[in-house]
């Protein structure tokens, strides 16, 4: 009688051991995931006013900053083609800049979505565990849920209109302009911080990219370093890391997740056509487009902030419940 009886309490055991180890790995996800929401309410935003702020990279599409370098005829005839100083030393990591905003505002909202129905799904599973643990706090865990339920359907929400609304901004019909090639990538980066691009000119000694205008009459004429110089600066708001982490932890969450995130995690990059050749028989850049795509991006990326402002709100509230929702978790969960 007693073994038959023994029989039922060990089960009654091994059940409680087990749900003892859900309740462990439900709660462990759940602080995983309220780490990573904590940094992407502070990332979101960041990326937000960087897109913003390109408004201002409008003055940099002028010939000056992005264009072809200054013509300088030689003593002994012809004609050599200099530098652009400018675009060298900081608008083209302005463009590289851009495509960073453009793959970490992507990376961020997969992974916002990956990881806050993770949360969501890891709380029920702490709930059905402690039920089978019989615990004695599961009404009041079953009512904070409730209130992360409600505001994660807010922000799901105001996610899935911003990506149709980007979504439609990109189609047929678009207020948004297109880049002028397609040898393009966005990808997971920093971003510059405008207000801090500097530039400063430097002396008239620099060597050229070669003949504009070869001379035909003179075998004399040589190339000489009489082009414009200066250094640049373009200092860099470090998000990289964060949206990695990101990245990396919706994967953790839902692996199918890294067929969408991969590309972006190559990095940014852009080749950019030929300009075809000058008389001189050199192969020149595509000026043309150089400013062009320094004029799309000042004036789309600020129409793609605020697309992403509306979840900022909306992000901000969700995080506050998960974090007293992790508060209370922390205090009651047996």
């Amino acid at each position: 009688m007693k073994k038959i009886l023994l029989i039922p309490a060990l089960l009654f055991a091994m059940s409680i051991g087990t749900a003892d180890a859900s309740i462990q790995a439900a709660v462990a996800a759940m602080r995983t995931d309220a780490q990573a929401i904590q940094q992407m309410t502070i990332t979101w935003p960041d990326i937000q006013a960087a897109a913003q702020s390109y408004g201002a990279l409008a003055p940099y599409a002028a010939q000056q900053w992005a264009g072809q370098g200054p013509i300088i005829v030689t003593p002994l005839g012809g004609q050599e083609l200099c530098h652009n100083t400018h675009w060298d030393q900081v608008t083209s990591g302005l463009v590289t800049g851009g495509l960073n905003i453009t793959g970490d505002a992507a990376v961020e909202a997969y992974a916002l979505q990956t990881i806050a129905i993770d949360f969501q799904q890891q709380y029920a599973n702490l709930m059905i565990a402690e039920v089978q643990a019989h615990a004695s706090n599961v009404q009041q865990l079953t009512q904070t849920e409730a209130q992360t339920k409600a505001t994660l359907n807010n922000l799901m929400n105001l996610l899935t209109v911003t990506g149709q609304q980007i979504q439609a901004a990109m189609g047929p019909g678009t207020t948004l302009r297109q880049m002028p090639f397609t040898n393009w990538q966005a990808g997971i980066g920093d971003v510059p911080n405008l207000a801090e691009a500097q530039y400063t000119a430097g002396p008239n000694d620099g060597a050229p990219i070669g003949w504009y205008t070869q001379p035909t009459d003179n075998a004399l004429a040589r190339l000489i370093d009489r082009c414009p110089t200066g250094s640049g600066s373009l200092p860099m708001i470090p998000l990289a890391a964060s949206v990695q982490n990101a990245a990396n932890v919706s994967v953790q969450d839902e692996p199918d997740v890294q067929q969408a995130i991969a590309p972006f995690e190559q990095g940014s990059s852009y080749v950019l056509p030929s300009g075809g050749f000058a008389s001189g028989l050199l192969r020149l850049p595509n000026y043309p487009v150089r400013m062009q795509i320094v004029g799309i991006l000042a004036a789309d990326m600020p129409a793609i902030a605020g697309y992403m402002q509306p979840v900022t709100s909306a992000l901000q509230a969700f995080n506050t419940t998960v974090q007293s929702t992790m508060s209370e978790v922390n205090q009651n969960v047996q």
